[in-house]
């Protein structure tokens, strides 16, 4: 059985180079025994070097655990994915096709925070799940790659127990998207809650859709949204008026959104207007958190909390993203749009500050500016592209960041036009497109 080895833009060692001479765009395949001939003279080579090469040894420990793991699960996917190198069976390889390596590992790297074995789940290109085993590649107390051990079947691999799925995308939650690990337990423990008849709050950062949470929980006729930002413009005394009309609607599911707004005096308001709310009102809030927000009135706060529901932010469920991305093309278009994988690894890269707000944003924008076909990396906006470099760049690597990606959108992708305009040496921009982790297979950004 033969297996697929692809390198990142890093230094591929001399030792891998011999077994793998094509570029890295193009992956290398060879024999088992190819691998074991390669691995062998690794270390024969290594205690020859004065100075070892520290890539050199990270690629070895990964095709040894590429090696362990292959023998160990005949016939089933196999995959060791580092920041820079990715060695695959031909069947994990089909499984993954389509699937970028920056955006394997970076879901591993996600899934490996506990530095633990640990199961989770990858989206493919066509929007299936796959259930996997994370497990680091430990190099002396620093995690250097995963191996990914993955069934394509839906069932979990040899040796976890089977999941129990929430059912995400129909009944109460057929207007949200997600089928990630956190995303399903949030909307568990949702359910719990709204089944348990207490008071509850939604906790979350700006842009995470708590609202849109306790719409899709509750039949959205009996919900009624007092929210607080209208305070400023309505007037406490109206808005607060309306509030309590609200609370005296038998049956009414009651949402104090955005209780970080109300200043203490208002807030103590509130409370009391709560303790005369019909008996079959059901209460819910909705708190924002970070930076941005305000610090909320604590015994308001607690009259909500005896249910709290804590709304993952969007860095934390990338897995969803692919099917954000459709849901929300639907909404703003009225039909479904694939995203293809380097634009979903692009999208993953960012911090994502005002959650699916700022997503459905960038969507709509895409989709205005490409209103037919699949939408790729070309199609974001450059600001986005901008900021996808994975590392932090300075404020001069960042300009020139952007002057390298706008010359190369003029040029339609075009590196020798683009190396002309910049006044450059080809090999400089390449180097540089490395540097900034931008892809060198594509020939546009």
């Amino acid at each position: 059985m033969s297996a697929s080895v692809r390198s990142g833009p890093a230094r591929v060692p001399r030792s891998a180079s011999r077994s793998a001479p094509h570029a890295p765009a193009h992956p290398a395949t060879g024999s088992h025994a190819a691998l074991h001939h390669t691995l062998q003279r690794t270390r024969d080579a290594e205690p020859e070097r004065r100075t070892p090469d520290p890539g050199a040894r990270a690629e070895r420990l990964l095709l040894d655990s590429y090696l362990r793991s292959r023998s160990r699960l005949a016939g089933r996917p196999v995959t060791c994915v580092s920041e820079r190198t990715i060695i695959s069976n031909p069947v994990a390889a089909r499984l993954f096709h389509g699937v970028g390596q920056a955006m394997l590992w970076e879901q591993a790297a996600r899934a490996m925070d506990s530095r633990r074995e640990d199961s989770c789940e990858f989206v493919l290109a066509d929007g299936r799940t796959v259930v996997a085993v994370c497990r680091p590649i430990d190099d002396r107390g620093r995690i250097i790659g995963a191996v990914i051990e993955a069934t394509d079947d839906g069932e979990p691999p040899r040796g976890q127990s089977p999941r129990v799925r929430t059912p995400v995308g129909s009944g109460e939650f057929a207007a949200l998207a997600g089928q990630g690990e956190q995303w399903r337990e949030m909307c568990a423990e949702a359910v719990h809650a709204r089944d348990s008849g207490l008071p509850m709050l939604v906790r979350g950062e700006v842009g995470t859709g708590k609202l849109s949470l306790l719409t899709a929980l509750f039949d959205a006729d009996r919900v009624r949204v007092m929210d607080a930002a209208m305070v400023p413009v309505d007037g406490f005394a109206p808005w607060a008026r309306e509030l309590r009309a609200r609370l005296a609607e038998p049956g009414a599911v009651v949402v104090v959104r955005r209780l970080e707004c109300l200043a203490p005096a208002a807030a103590q308001t509130v409370c009391s207007l709560l303790d005369m709310a019909h008996p079959e009102v059901r209460l819910a809030g909705t708190l924002t958190l970070g930076e941005r927000a305000g610090e909320a009135f604590g015994p308001l706060v607690r009259r909500f909390a005896v249910a709290t529901i804590e709304v993952p932010p969007l860095r934390r469920r990338f897995e969803d993203l692919p099917q954000l991305l459709v849901a929300l093309s639907l909404r703003v278009e009225g039909r479904p749009r694939r995203w293809m994988p380097e634009a979903v690894q692009a999208l993953c890269r960012l911090e994502w500050t005002e959650n699916i707000r700022q997503l459905e944003n960038v969507v709509r924008r895409v989709i205005a500016a490409c209103p037919a076909g699949d939408i790729r990396a070309r199609h974001l906006p450059d600001e986005v592209l901008t900021d996808a470099p994975r590392r932090r760049l300075t404020q001069l690597e960042q300009l020139e960041f952007t002057e390298m990606l706008s010359t190369l959108r003029r040029t339609g992708g075009n590196k020798k036009e683009a190396a002309q305009i910049l006044e450059i040496s080809r090999s400089t921009l390449y180097r540089k497109m490395r540097q900034f982790g931008m892809d060198l297979t594509r020939s546009a950004f």
